[in-house]
């Protein structure tokens, strides 16, 4: 079985039967509950009132993640909003999302954030400069440089005016830590990712509409909209047919968006 890695945008292809919905979506409330985030399986199967390899294999089938990986991305989320809304330490805020061990956390924390804890604290901070070359200036081009043409599509959001939008290469269909590549768009329109490997990979994008996107660009969550295609063969540097990317708001049983989208940001300026 293949093992996805806790993160963000797992993107079913459609939505969930509605035979399961309402079983799953009791469960995922309860876990968004802080005191109930330690809820092991087999609590989480009982509140489902399914076994607990059916409610694993149900829960995975509608959120596209499993239920162990969904709880952990909660967790990490509830981490990161205490990092920027609260004074509390690392170490408090560990133990405060549940977790036993400061270097279980750091390590989990900054694998599939993308930072440490600490430098999460300061993107707000860090990424200013970028942000307001963006906002003043605009961007649309590649994240990375390449005489090579890996994939090309065109980003359609449903009221035809995307934010500020993040499109990267993931090896699994979650995205998590940093992407093989990526690019960054102000608006709709075409788009290109340059200097992937031969390979599979998923294409994951977010679509930030709020009017301020560095917020929303640290703790993505309502308004944001998610999109997703793949598996994506890339050989000889390209893939053939360009991609029609049409991003949909955030459903209920969707996970949090991990990954800390102003590294990309901050990482493609940098180059330049």
């Amino acid at each position: 079985m293949r093992r996805s890695p806790t993160g963000a945008i797992a993107v079913p292809a459609a939505p969930p039967p509605a035979v399961h919905y309402a079983t799953i979506e009791r469960v995922v409330t309860a876990l968004r509950e802080p005191a109930d985030r330690a809820l092991s399986l087999h609590d989480m199967a009982d509140l489902a009132g399914l076994s607990p390899f059916h409610f694993s294999r149900v829960f995975r089938g509608t959120t596209g993640i499993p239920p162990g990986e969904f709880n952990a991305a909660l967790r990490l989320d509830q981490a990161k909003r205490l990092l920027l809304e609260t004074e509390l330490s690392v170490t408090e805020i560990c133990f405060e999302v549940g977790y036993e061990s400061l270097g279980a956390f750091t390590t989990r924390f900054t694998r599939l954030v993308g930072v440490s804890p600490g430098q999460f604290r300061r993107l707000p901070e860090l990424t200013a400069p970028f942000f307001e070359r963006v906002t003043h200036d605009g961007f649309t081009g590649p994240c990375t440089r390449s005489n090579h043409r890996s994939v090309a599509g065109r980003l359609t959001s449903p009221n035809g005016k995307a934010g500020l939008t993040f499109i990267g290469l993931f090896p699994t269909g979650i995205a998590s830590g940093r992407p093989v590549t990526g690019t960054i768009l102000t608006a709709d329109g075409d788009f290109q990712i340059n200097g992937a490997p031969d390979g599979a990979y998923h294409l994951l994008a977010v679509s930030l509409t709020d009017p301020d996107p560095r917020a929303a660009c640290l703790i993505p969550a309502d308004g944001v909209l998610v999109g997703s295609a793949g598996p994506l063969t890339i050989r000889q540097g390209n893939i053939p047919t360009p991609i029609d990317l049409r991003p949909r708001r955030l459903r209920p049983l969707d996970p949090p968006i991990i990954i800390a989208l102003p590294v990309i940001l901050r990482e493609r300026f940098m180059r330049d």
